[in-house]
């Protein structure tokens, strides 16, 4: 009996399958990709000064410096010191364009034609054949719980639900 219980689950679980048949378009996406690089030149300045006096002071357009000659240690003090203003810039944009192909899956929607309907007989033995699988379904649940003692159980506790 178990293995006709058995048999019959399985053939209930694993009998009808839908098989999926992806077919395969491409779609093409466009990219902008803006890529910077920039090579900058600067002027070229030269400034030359002699003075007379112990300190000197010269200035560009990127850069100040400062020389000052202490006499009494014999040192020349010089310090250079950029700017802190921005510098403009003229820039070149390049723009790409990449085309890529990407496989997308769907299902084909096909139209199946049926030469003829199903005849009244046909019709009725699958409606018997529906009605007697759920009832067996129904019978084949019925005894397991009768045979574990689940189905008292159940009844036992839907009374002590009902009776708060």
């Amino acid at each position: 009996m178990r293995k006709i219980v058995f048999i019959i689950m399985c053939l209930l679980l694993f009998s009808c399958k839908t098989k999926y048949v992806p077919v395969e378009t491409t779609i093409t996406k466009v990219e902008t990709i803006r890529d910077t690089v920039v090579n900058v030149q600067l002027e070229k300045e030269y400034i030359h000064v002699s003075v007379k006096d112990t300190v000197s002071f010269l200035e560009t357009k990127y850069a100040e410096s400062t020389a000052a000659w202490h006499g009494n240690t014999s040192l020349l003090e010089h310090s250079i010191k950029n700017k802190e203003a921005p510098i403009e810039i003229q820039v070149q944009y390049i723009d790409k364009e990449t085309i890529k192909e990407v496989q997308m899956p769907y299902e084909v929607i096909k139209e199946i034609s049926v030469e003829k309907d199903l005849t009244k007989w046909q019709k009725l033995r699958i409606n018997i054949g529906n009605i007697l699988l759920i009832s067996l379904s129904v019978l084949v649940v019925f005894f397991i719980f009768k045979k574990t003692n689940i189905g008292s159980k159940l009844i036992n506790l839907f009374k002590t639900i009902l009776k708060l």
